[in-house]
């Protein structure tokens, strides 16, 4: 699963001028930077559904639910992240790539009536089963893609069949994942 990340702002600068505002940890409901294949926006983590926000696409089954099967053949995004974060008995994890400064969530992303009766689009991001450095801690991850495959992931004219093959976990030993200090998780009792 993915719950929270974080956009270093070096990457906004170097890559977004306009977006600067847009960096640092990012939750559910707040705005965030994603690219599509024309430009870059902000966007609304989640889709609003019945009572719920549903902020993630099980990439096994989102080509079969109603709510995103259209999306992922012609509303595709990418979330550019540093690293997102995970939890395990209180404890909170960094995760991020070694060797790479910024990686790309895949996503999708629609049109929904806000609260004020505003259209607003909102994004979710796809995840994947955990790769085995991953899966010590939880048995969900956000499907990562290479700066390569964000562009092949964002191209229109990309058959469905190559979408499938990009939504993959990422392979072992390229992670970096450490315990964030100061990060335990305050009990209610």
């Amino acid at each position: 699963m993915c719950g929270r990340f974080y956009l270093n702002k070096n990457f906004l600068v170097e890559n977004t001028e306009q977006f600067t505002s847009e960096h640092g940890e990012k939750l559910p409901s707040n705005t965030a930077l994603v690219m599509t294949y024309e430009e870059s926006e902000t966007m609304k983590w989640g889709l609003p559904y019945e009572k719920t926000l549903v902020i993630n696409a099980r990439s096994e089954s989102l080509f079969q639910k109603k709510m995103f099967s259209e999306c992922i053949k012609n509303k595709r995004c990418v979330i550019p992240a540093s690293w997102f974060y995970e939890w395990k008995n209180g404890i909170k994890y960094k995760i991020s790539l070694e060797k790479e400064k910024v990686f790309y969530m895949a996503g999708i992303y629609n049109k929904f009536i806000d609260k004020n009766g505003e259209v607003s689009n909102g994004f979710v991001i796809i995840t994947t089963a955990s790769n085995n450095e991953m899966s010590e801690i939880h048995h969900r991850m956000p499907v990562m893609l290479s700066d390569d495959e964000k562009d092949e992931y964002l191209d229109p004219d990309t058959e469905m069949q190559e979408i499938k093959k990009l939504l993959k976990t990422i392979d072992d030993g390229v992670l970096a994942i450490t315990a964030d200090s100061g990060s335990e998780q305050l009990t209610l009792f």
